[in-house]
């Protein structure tokens, strides 16, 4: 049977994805009104504007009627070439408020009030342990000693100095380790870390790394695990050798440790719409509705020191690929999916609370300010926090680039009516997608598919600044964009995360939005 060399097409997938962002800032001007923030704040600023007023849902949604906007919007798009086909039969969503605020926001580490807030809530009565401080345990050092042992007598010159540099490091750590586990009991306190074994002179962060089962096999389950990094690039390095930029984003960590994840599999995402019932493809697997779910997260978070709100509920189906066993090894083969049922779970979404309303994921960009070839400047990663669930409660949370609210610039911002917005993006689709078909002579064919257009809040910054930005409100159009060769199909869907969204528009201005850049 084929196989499919799965590394090549995850990365012919990421490119893809990298290039579809990327390309949102090369609209032709007269559509990118300004990227200037004090502009577009003065703009927000103006009394806000009173279209027609829409009779359907008009209370709980009286942002749809102060915009115009409908319940479900269809156009049809006059593509850029024959190969492009575009569509839009997209349900429009809104928050459940009567006006979108604009704030400033600045990164943060995680207090050790909030990180032993977060450790005494999800460890749930059950005592972890300290690993060491490189993040690892005793059987995991003992194994990869045996590695670098073998590293230096097979190698030579500057590669056995290499190894006996990280053989030195690795038994040093191992020694560390007390013989009675009650000394190494975790009570989440923040302490120096080591950022990387590879490299273990680079330098130290502030964290917490601990396990419920110090001493497994470096081939099982740590059972429950707990762990916080504290911006670990953002310090001098003490290693010259170092060629990344500063990276600016705490991350904060839990896990059941069920292992909910094993195997090899196809994963689909799917947001739902009705939270009320359990989706049909979901019942061999989960009890218990989307909105239980996320009631559980929502009760999970109401005793911690933090502002946060749940966002939006996702259904997980976990497809499994066929597997077989070759010279006693279990080999997964990526392009059969086996007859297993899949297995199913929520992920809930999370964000700052401004004004009520939730701060957005951006999922289809990992940090702004990206470096450069010609410099390494800082990258401030996204906010993300999700939440996964299952029948038997919260298997894992994880908190990436926590921000702070600094100030509100306005409560009540000046939107741009829907229409204008649904006109920009008429417009913008065809230029930014039919570049890509117009510079692709490979292409047999692609779709753009548009389902779902939403007005969130989404952080966004000023071009070289990264101790501050703006949470703004955005319309986000989200769907599919899949390009057909010969030899492949791709979708700008990741394989494995959540879907994000294929153009922003900043509902101020009428700007295009820039994940990658963050402006």
């Amino acid at each position: 049977m084929k196989r499919v060399i799965r590394n090549t097409l995850l990365l012919c997938i990421c490119m893809l994805t990298a290039a579809l962002t990327a390309c949102q800032a090369t609209p032709d001007a007269p559509i990118v009104v300004q990227k200037d923030m004090e502009q577009m704040i003065e703009k927000a600023q103006k009394t806000p504007i009173n279209t027609e007023t829409m009779p359907d849902d008009g209370e709980r949604y009286p942002l749809l009627s102060r915009l115009g906007a409908p319940e479900r919007y269809t156009a049809d798009i006059t593509p850029v070439g024959e190969r492009l086909t575009m569509d839009i039969d997209a349900v429009v969503r809104v928050p459940e408020a009567e006006a979108m605020p604009i704030a400033q926001v600045r990164p943060i580490q995680f207090t050790q009030e909030v990180v032993s807030a977060f450790f005494d809530r999800f460890r749930g009565g059950v005592t972890l342990y300290d690993t060491t401080p490189s993040g690892f345990n005793k059987a995991w050092l003992e194994k990869n000693i045996l590695r670098c042992m073998s590293r230096v007598k097979e190698s030579t010159g500057r590669e056995r100095e290499k190894a006996q540099k990280m053989l030195d490091f690795l038994e040093a750590e191992l020694a560390a380790i007390p013989d009675d586990p009650a000394k190494m009991i975790s009570d989440g306190t923040l302490r120096e870390m080591i950022i990387s074994t590879n490299k273990p002179d680079i330098g130290r962060y502030m964290g917490v790394s601990a396990v419920e089962k110090p001493f497994a096999a470096s081939d099982e389950s740590y059972g429950r695990s707990f762990s916080v990094r504290n911006d670990p690039l953002r310090m001098a390095y003490d290693d010259e050798s170092v060629d990344w930029g500063e990276e600016i984003g705490a991350s904060l960590s839990y896990n059941r440790g069920s292992r909910i994840n094993d195997g090899g599999a196809k994963e689909i995402y799917t947001l739902l719409l009705d939270e009320s019932v359990v989706p049909e493809q979901a019942k061999d697997s989960l009890t218990i509705t989307p909105s239980e779910a996320r009631a559980m997260v929502e009760s999970t978070i109401s005793a911690l020191p933090v502002s946060l709100k749940t966002d939006s509920v996702f259904l997980l189906e976990r497809h499994y690929y066929l597997t077989e066993t070759v010279n006693g090894e279990t080999q997964t083969i990526y392009d059969v999916l086996s007859d297993e049922p899949p297995r199913c779970i929520y992920i809930v979404t999370l964000g700052q609370s401004v004004g009520g309303i939730p701060c957005r994921n951006v999922l289809e960009a990992n940090a702004n300010n990206f470096k450069t070839e010609t410099s390494l400047t800082p990258s401030w990663f996204y906010e993300r926090i999700k939440c996964v669930v299952s029948d038997e409660g919260i298997e894992s949370f994880s908190w990436r680039a926590p921000m702070e609210i600094t100030e509100i610039i306005t409560e009540n911002a000046n939107l741009l009516p829907f229409s204008e917005i649904a006109s920009i993006a008429m417009r913008m689709l065809p230029v930014i997608y039919g570049g890509y078909v117009h510079g692709d002579d490979d292409l047999l064919r692609a779709t753009l598919s548009i389902d779902r257009i939403q007005l969130e809040l989404q952080r966004v910054t000023e071009e070289n600044a990264i101790e501050y930005g703006l949470v703004i409100p955005v319309w986000n159009f989200y769907g599919e964009y899949v390009s057909e060769y010969e030899w492949a199909t791709f979708s700008s869907k990741p394989p494995y995360d959540l879907p994000g969204a294929l153009l922003t528009i900043n509902a101020v201005d009428g700007s295009v939005v820039d994940p990658q850049k963050g402006y």
